[in-house]
């Protein structure tokens, strides 16, 4: 099963971990990628899996002895998009930093009907706030984006 791919993984866990401080990363993952991955994982025997619920009912399957940890989250998101559920974006949270841009502070909106003395929102709702703000990815080597996950090589 998945012939090679948990070997090519490591190789490219590796590289991408070498940034790592933590000593733990999180992958967001579809659910037939998260579970392609659990039985490659299962079927290896030279890594160990864990499972557990964390912060706000949130299932964490845990993947250990690659160069660091790896802990998979299945994104409802991922896994209702076809295109998505064989995919998994492998992030280190510690190495992302919300940016505000000057003057894009949050903002609230008064009440208003779209003139000078407010926005109407399409949601029905007259009043809200608005933030201006970015993502910046410190050492984009880190993250890695991949698909395909589960799907015999020879037959892609």
């Amino acid at each position: 099963f998945l012939g090679g791919w948990l070997d090519w993984f490591r190789e490219r866990f590796l590289s991408a971990s070498r940034y790592n401080d933590t000593g733990k990363v999180l992958g967001f993952v579809g659910d037939v990628a998260h579970n392609a991955i659990c039985r490659a994982v299962r079927e290896s025997g030279w890594l160990q899996i864990t499972q557990q619920t964390r912060d706000w009912g949130i299932k964490v399957t845990t993947i250990h002895g690659l160069s660091c940890d790896l802990g998979l989250i299945t994104h409802p998101r991922f896994s209702t998009n076809r295109r998505l559920q064989r995919s998994m974006l492998v992030t280190d949270p510690t190495l992302l930093t919300r940016v505000v841009r000057e003057g894009g502070d949050m903002a609230m909106i008064p009440a208003g009907d779209g003139g000078s003395s407010g926005w109407t929102f399409k949601t029905g709702e007259k009043g809200g706030a608005y933030i201006d703000e970015g993502l910046q990815i410190n050492n984009a080597d880190a993250h890695m984006w991949i698909d395909n996950i589960g799907v015999d090589n020879q037959n892609a």
